[in-house]
């Protein structure tokens, strides 16, 4: 087959075809979530937050999909505070790891950035109150972000605004 051997032929070819494969599923979840019911919504939602893990090794690009699938899924009328609640400890240190990785000297990738810490703002308005009793431990991962950048960073107000939403 001559498909099987292009994909198969090194290692790093592998890779990125695998990354292409998965973007273009997160791709498609973005797009088609609005479809969903309440239960696929919620096994919607564990599938991003797994993408996002470090066991999972998705790139920047798949990542930054997942992101605007989370967007997307919070916007739902399908969706409901209760399926987040399992996945939101998990996901703001996730996101907060992202964003570390993503490179902040160029533009884009503040900008990049602000998208990540604006949708675990969007989390912690999700959450209202619900929030309350896993408070230190979102704190103590926008306090990491917040930490490993300068003074003059315009990730620093996007990180202020989720602050005081808490």
């Amino acid at each position: 087959q001559p498909g099987a051997g292009s994909i198969v032929r090194n290692k790093d070819s592998c890779v990125s075809h695998v990354q292409l494969l998965r973007y273009r599923v997160v791709w498609m979840m973005t797009t088609l979530c609005c479809l969903l019911d309440a239960a696929e919504v919620s096994t919607l939602l564990a599938a991003m937050s797994h993408m996002l893990s470090a066991e999972v090794g998705a790139d920047i690009v798949v990542s930054l999909q997942v992101v605007n699938c989370l967007n997307n899924i919070l916007e739902l009328p399908a969706f409901h505070i209760s399926m987040l609640e399992p996945h939101v400890v998990a996901l703001v240190q996730n996101l907060c790891l992202f964003a570390v990785k993503i490179d902040k000297s160029s533009s884009s990738g503040c900008e990049y950035r602000a998208t990540v810490v604006g949708l675990i703002e969007n989390m912690i308005q999700c959450m209202g109150t619900r929030i309350r009793p896993i408070l230190a431990s979102v704190t103590s991962y926008l306090g990491q972000l917040w930490s490993g950048d300068d003074d003059s960073s315009p990730l620093r107000p996007a990180i202020l605004s989720a602050l005081c939403i808490m």
